[in-house]
């Protein structure tokens, strides 16, 4: 018996067609409007998942998820206990003589004072901010930690994530190195995208920024 399609069934056949066909056109299409960059989807509970856009920009923009670079012991240390996969240890072009690199937003640059308790993170004088510093890992393993102050020297950075409390971030390995050639990420989400600004005011030190929660229910995956 031939089954004939229905018009809902081609309707979604073309449109699935015609994405497949488009596909490779998507980069021209980003650099056309002005997006140059990558289009890569974020997997880590550090920011909100889904898909984002990357761009080179001229200089760090505090605030702004940013592709970084972390040091060989953080990578292996990070690696051990299962914060970072072992599949990330390939060599990547974007970090010269590291194994790694990861998406995490800048709270601090050279030259800025950051203090670091337990349950909190200031940079300057700006307002303190809520990150909390948490002793153990999910499987009771003791942390390291940035506890103290910070002066940060040229070329290093802080890296730190107000989206979730176990981000494998600068609150627990300390200054990471800035990168050369800022790549900042930007969510396609419009929900994503203005709680991804929210997140890098309230960073910046702007306190209008509105009502910002850790988004860190139990459920969902950790970091560490």
């Amino acid at each position: 018996m031939t089954h004939t399609l229905s018009r809902r069934e081609r309707r979604w056949i073309t449109v699935v067609i015609t994405l497949v066909l488009l596909a490779p056109l998507i980069p021209t299409v980003l650099r056309t409007a002005g997006l140059q960059g990558i289009v890569f989807r974020v997997v880590s509970p550090s920011l909100p998942q889904g898909w984002y856009w990357m761009a080179t920009q001229d200089s760090l923009i505090v605030g702004y998820p940013t592709l970084v670079c972390y040091p060989q012991d953080v990578v292996s240390f990070g690696v051990r206990r299962g914060y970072l996969s072992p599949d990330s240890t390939r060599a990547q072009s974007h970090c010269p003589q590291t194994l790694v690199y990861v998406i995490k937003p800048i709270a601090a640059l050279p030259g800025d004072t950051v203090t670091v308790t337990r349950d909190s993170l200031r940079v300057n004088s700006r307002p303190w901010l809520p990150a909390h510093v948490h002793e153990l890992d999910s499987k009771d393993r003791p942390l390291p930690n940035a506890i103290g102050t910070h002066v940060l020297n040229d070329g290093e950075c802080f890296a730190l994530s107000l989206w979730h409390s176990r981000s494998y971030d600068s609150r627990y390995i300390g200054p990471i190195p800035c990168p050369v050639a800022p790549r900042i990420a930007f969510p396609f989400s419009p929900s994503d995208a203005a709680h991804v600004h929210r997140m890098a005011r309230r960073l910046a030190g702007i306190t209008d920024a509105g009502s910002l929660s850790s988004h860190d229910p139990a459920n969902e995956q950790e970091e560490i």
